[in-house]
């Protein structure tokens, strides 16, 4: 009893609850056993309101699991002998800290976009080559209509891809459509209706990004299927009906109803952690921080050790050691080794006194291309991208090939359009169409063109 109230109160340090004691050492153990029974009852409770309350907040998951792991103990464990579990492990006392606020820095994201070539070369890559090979669209319509359904989505790709790269980096990017006569307050406010929709009315797409171009309205949420336009789907419960637009220059800001935008989402989140990054996803910088220090830590040792390999080494005179002992002999060597430095850089002439000796110490080291093969591998297996991808490497070992690793990521690559692209040309390929024709599409159907090419 006394295990259980000490892990209850280390748990709840805010409680005001404290369990019954029996002071009276000369009571009987029928009110002991009813004590304990009470207190028992009691602490059941507080627990369920403490729960509820932990997951009203931000750090409901971890304050949750604490609470549980308090209560419940069943995994052996041996705290005298040192052994079982969390003992003897050092990475038993490591954390995971709290990191969404990385997703939230939008300057920050920018300086490591900027700075950091390989996380951009990550959010482009897989974008665009989601994009990059088109679809084969099936529909009872003539050869030179769907010729020209296919041609004109490929003009959108790039706007599309667009989009969805932002979306990785910053968590949510978007392209609003653009119909004539239907960019105002009062119409964007409105579900799409695909009578709106007339002939040469879409004139394309807009991208915007996350924290400076659109932004979810969180308090008013899509509650049920209906015939709407990003409404009438299973996965649209629960996400936000409206999304705040603005574009840079212009103190204007518009409420949208998303069936007019096409949403890109960075790494989805469950649950809670939806609620709080309001619908977006993670931003693949947060994803990818903790693997793009380590590597970038491995490649400055690597270049850190190749900059102390090579030592010049200067053999001064017994005599000029000596004057080194007094401060004036300190401050006439520190002018003697400047001039020979500049001298040195400057003139590549090196001028020394008849007694001195001057010499170079290298150092060897060895499997540096080892360490440096391995860390970029690492990062590449993080990134989910090919090493022929990332760093145009070929991968070393047995059993490796680019050509396997290359299928490997057009899977990905694959998943990714179907969950991305593919609600977005099931409802731009109808607009595009009406918009040329005049008319609306029959049912149609599409498959992505297979980007692996094979061998001939």
């Amino acid at each position: 009893m006394k295990n259980y109230e000490k892990n209850l109160t280390k748990t709840t340090k805010t409680a005001k609850f404290r369990v019954k004691r029996v002071s009276d050492s000369t009571n009987t153990r029928q009110t002991q056993r009813k004590t304990q029974v009470l207190d028992s009852s009691n602490s059941k409770k507080f627990a369920k309101r403490e729960v509820k309350a932990l997951l009203d907040t931000n750090e409901s998951a971890t304050e949750s699991s604490n609470l549980i792991k308090a209560r419940i103990n069943d995994a052996y464990s041996n705290c005298l002998g040192g052994y079982g579990y969390e003992h003897g492990v050092a990475e038993s006392g490591a954390n995971f800290e709290n990191s969404r606020e990385l997703s939230w820095d939008f300057s920050r994201i920018n300086r490591i976009y900027r700075s950091q070539p390989l996380v951009a070369k990550i959010a482009n890559t897989i974008s665009f080559e989601m994009t990059k090979a088109g679809i084969d669209i099936h529909c009872e319509l003539p050869p030179d209509e769907i010729s020209y359904l296919e041609q004109t989505l490929r003009n959108y790709d790039v706007s599309l891809a667009e989009s969805a790269n932002w979306g990785l980096v910053f968590g949510l990017g978007a392209s609003i459509l653009y119909l004539d006569g239907e960019f105002n307050a009062n119409a964007l406010a409105t579900p799409l209706d695909m009578n709106i929709v007339t002939k040469d009315s879409f004139k394309g797409l807009k991208t915007l990004v996350r924290w400076q171009g659109i932004m979810p309205l969180y308090n008013e949420f899509v509650e049920k299927i209906s015939d709407v336009y990003g409404e009438n789907r299973a996965e649209d419960l629960g996400e936000p009906r409206y999304y705040e637009v603005w574009f840079l220059n212009s103190a204007v800001k518009y409420k949208v109803h998303r069936s007019r935008l096409f949403l890109f989402r960075g790494n989805k989140l469950p649950g809670l952690e939806n609620q709080i990054e309001m619908g977006c996803g993670v931003s693949i910088v947060e994803r990818l921080w903790l693997p793009l220090l380590n590597y970038l830590a491995t490649i400055n040792y690597v270049q850190n050790m190749l900059q102390i390999s090579q030592q010049r080494v200067l053999f001064l005179a017994e005599g000029d050691r000596i004057g080194l002992l007094s401060e004036e002999g300190q401050r006439e060597f520190q002018r003697s080794m400047s001039l020979i430095s500049k001298n040195a850089n400057v003139n590549n002439m090196l001028v020394l006194d008849q007694n001195d000796e001057f010499d170079y110490k290298s150092a060897n080291f060895s499997n540096l291309d080892k360490i440096i093969q391995t860390a970029q591998e690492d990062f590449s297996a993080a990134a989910n991208m090919p090493l022929n991808k990332l760093f145009g490497k070929s991968p070393t070992g047995l059993n490796n090939s680019s050509k396997e690793n290359l299928i490997d990521f057009y899977d990905f690559i694959s998943r990714e359009q179907n969950m991305q692209l593919r609600p977005v040309y099931e409802r731009l390929i109808p607009i595009i169409y009406k918009s040329k024709y005049g008319k609306d599409i029959p049912e149609f159907s599409f498959d992505f063109k297979s980007l692996f090419m094979p061998d001939e």
